[in-house]
């Protein structure tokens, strides 16, 4: 059976979503065995107008996505400054401009007083929930509302490039680390508002997501060419420390049993691989030398 993670390339224009159900229709018609009915999903959304890494978990996989939540994404990007518009990218349309352009050194001070954990308010033109709706759709519909801030952590926002480089005098290129859930366009609202402007974001790529690189990217149509060969088996993408079961273990676990193991790590959440023949088959827990089986993968 298929089970696994391919890692694509999403590109600019397409919503994740779309992207999850042109890789379940090839999967569907690649003959390929699978569980029925077949699961796909992805690690993480990506917006539609971004492009990147986008890991699209296939059958059993997709009961991995609890342990990537908090994956750290990192992305290349860039803001232009002198002027805001209401997405915080260039989808949106213009609402404020002033001709105050930063310099590389205050862009530089506030990457710095940016980094570390914060509070940060997502765009109102987000996927975020608001009394059962999308704050997107009550945004278009020009409602007033407010967003909850949520707590993030960015590692790193190193400012590569100055308007020399890009070619245009108000344009600055980033590569950000950062905690998952936070908001690329909410930093350049808050770069901005730091330096005395208003920015907008006017690209941005993801480069990773957890282990998930984009140099082992793939295009959609690379992987209807050869499906198969770039769906990434289950035991190559879990690294938790691993705990070998035999047949009998594994039986009696399966029948409700208590367990008792033999390991320095208790009372955490420290997750293991549960594996037996070499095969991962659960993801488990050690709590006062009892393990306990939270996610099964057969």
């Amino acid at each position: 059976m298929i089970n696994g993670v391919v890692i694509i390339n999403k590109p600019k224009g397409n919503s994740s979503a779309q992207i999850v159900s042109k890789i379940k229709r090839i999967v569907l018609n690649s003959g390929l065995p699978h569980n029925k009915p077949l699961k796909v999903g992805h690690f993480g959304t990506l917006d539609p107008e971004a492009e990147g890494v986008l890991p699209i978990a296939i059958g059993r996989a997709t009961r991995l996505f609890n342990y990537h939540l908090d994956d750290k994404k990192t992305y290349y990007t860039k803001f232009i400054f002198g002027f805001t518009t209401d997405t915080l990218d260039l989808t949106g349309r213009i609402i404020e401009t002033t001709k105050t352009i930063p310099s590389f050194n205050d862009i530089e001070k506030a990457c710095i007083q940016l980094e570390g954990e914060s509070l940060q308010f997502p765009p109102k033109y987000s996927a975020k929930f608001i009394n059962g709706q999308r704050a997107y759709l009550l945004a278009r519909k020009g409602l007033e509302f407010e967003l909850k801030p949520k707590r993030i952590f960015i590692d790193k926002i190193q400012l590569l490039s100055s308007e020399e480089d890009i070619g245009n005098d108000s344009e600055f290129a980033f590569r950000i680390i950062c905690s998952a859930g936070t908001y690329i366009r909410s930093i350049v609202r808050d770069m901005a508002n730091l330096v005395g402007t208003k920015g907008t974001m006017s690209f941005l790529k993801r480069e990773s997501s957890g282990n998930f690189n984009i140099e082992n990217a793939i295009s959609v149509e690379e992987f209807e060419k050869e499906p198969e060969k770039h769906i990434i088996p289950i035991e190559k993408i879990i690294l938790f420390p691993k705990i070998q079961i035999t047949e009998s273990q594994f039986n009696q676990i399966r029948n409700g049993l208590s367990f008792k193991v033999n390991t320095i790590i208790t009372n955490t959440r420290t997750p293991f691989s549960l594996t037996l023949n070499n095969k991962i088959v659960g993801i488990a827990f050690v709590s006062n030398n009892i393990l306990e089986v939270e996610t099964w993968l057969i």
